[in-house]
């Protein structure tokens, strides 16, 4: 992943938009965040579209939210 993302790619570059396409897409793209989230996936947080489970990014993201701390379950590919 880069590290120079477009701010298009962030998962809150909508909210702030009036006209009805923005709200439905930021509303369908919270959406999936909430669903994501809630079966423990973990959210890039500078991409709404990237999500992560049981690997690097999932464990330094729930860092602070689990005790004991998490790991992840597999090392870089």
């Amino acid at each position: 992943q880069s590290m120079n993302t477009q701010p298009e790619s962030h998962p809150d570059y909508l909210a702030d938009r009036s006209d009805a396409k923005s709200i439905q897409f930021h509303a369908h793209r919270q959406l999936l965040r909430q669903i994501m989230v809630s079966i423990e996936f973990r959210q890039h947080p500078n991409e709404w579209w990237h999500f992560s489970f049981g690997d690097q990014m999932w464990a330094w993201l729930g860092r602070d939210q689990s005790e004991p701390p998490l790991v992840a379950r597999y090392g870089a590919v």
